[in-house]
């Protein structure tokens, strides 16, 4: 019983940060976010923790590359590098709370 609390108190958490992270995003990022997660819980079967991770990951990955947009030129090959080592920071967190089984159906997903 305690567990399930915990497990509970615990999901309620990581969707409420994702949340308030979230509200900070302009309504297309919103959207885009929505979208993104709602693709890899479709093909990779993500539980609710997993999906709350993933929110929490991919709000994070807009909000810094909203934060490169005010410092570069979006143009610029700087700008294009770091947004690359976000992506590659944020994918590296999302296949450490993934299955290699749920990895290997985002793979061959048709993109």
């Amino acid at each position: 019983m305690k567990s399930t609390i915990k497990i509970a108190m615990t999901l309620l958490a990581f969707v409420w940060a994702s949340t308030v992270s979230a509200q900070d995003l302009n309504k297309r990022q919103k959207q885009a976010l929505d979208e993104q997660v709602q693709e890899m819980v479709d093909v990779m079967g993500l539980d609710k923790d997993q999906q709350a991770k993933v929110v929490e990951i991919k709000t994070k990955q807009f909000h810094d590359r909203n934060a490169l947009a005010k410092q570069y030129e979006r143009q610029s090959d700087e700008f294009k590098s770091k947004v690359k080592e976000i992506n590659k920071a944020a994918w590296q967190e999302v296949k450490a709370i993934c299955t290699k089984d749920q990895l290997k159906k985002w793979s061959k997903r048709e993109k």
